[in-house]
């Protein structure tokens, strides 16, 4: 009787570690989430140092996150960052308000909002698709900014975790193909390629 009591005691405990365990977990921030809480603030510095962003901007910087739905990865990387701005709060880039708008471009590119001033690519879109959205950006002059260095292949910035802590990489002809400049300090800090 005293070892069934133990068990059933012992089980109880179990089950309540577990349900610890578990709602711990569910609080506990994933790490696409705390990647995007780094990368949300050094984007946000990024557009300081872009010298063409005024001139193209209206009365606010427009930044689309652009994700596909066909990849549950690249709609939760979108998801992770347009939070991370939010938490961010009310942000200004070269004195005008920071807005940021979440879109699914698994149909195509005429979801973007009109007066769109940077385009940032999640991964596992297509390749048709970033091709899409580097011509987009070249055409209209925009930053096309990447969240990985692959990304490169059709961006000018990637900005990323690497090491544990936010990396930016610039590829030039990317950059003079958009008729972006991007100030020298933040040259500087970035990898240029």
């Amino acid at each position: 009787m005293a070892l069934q009591h133990d068990i059933v005691r012992a089980m109880r405990c179990v089950g309540l570690l577990g349900a610890v365990l578990v709602a711990s977990l569910a609080d506990a921030p994933s790490a696409q989430a705390q990647a995007a809480a780094r990368v949300a603030p050094v984007l946000a510095r990024v557009l300081a140092y872009d010298r063409t962003l005024t001139a193209r901007a209206g009365s606010e910087v427009d930044v689309v996150i652009a994700h596909t739905g066909l990849s549950s990865a690249s709609g939760a990387q979108g998801r992770a960052l347009s939070t991370a701005f939010e938490r961010l709060g009310q942000q200004t880039v070269q004195g005008l308000p920071l807005r940021v708008h979440l879109v699914d471009v698994s149909g195509g590119l005429a979801g973007l909002p009109a007066g769109t001033d940077v385009i940032v690519a999640c991964d596992g879109m297509p390749s048709s698709t970033t091709s899409a959205l580097f011509a987009h950006a070249r055409a209209r002059r925009l930053l096309l900014v990447a969240l990985s260095r692959a990304g490169l292949e059709h961006g000018a910035v990637a900005i990323f975790m690497e090491d544990g802590r936010p990396r930016i990489v610039t590829k030039m002809r990317h950059v003079q193909d958009s008729g972006i400049q991007l100030a020298s300090p933040l040259l500087r800090l970035a990898e240029v390629i």
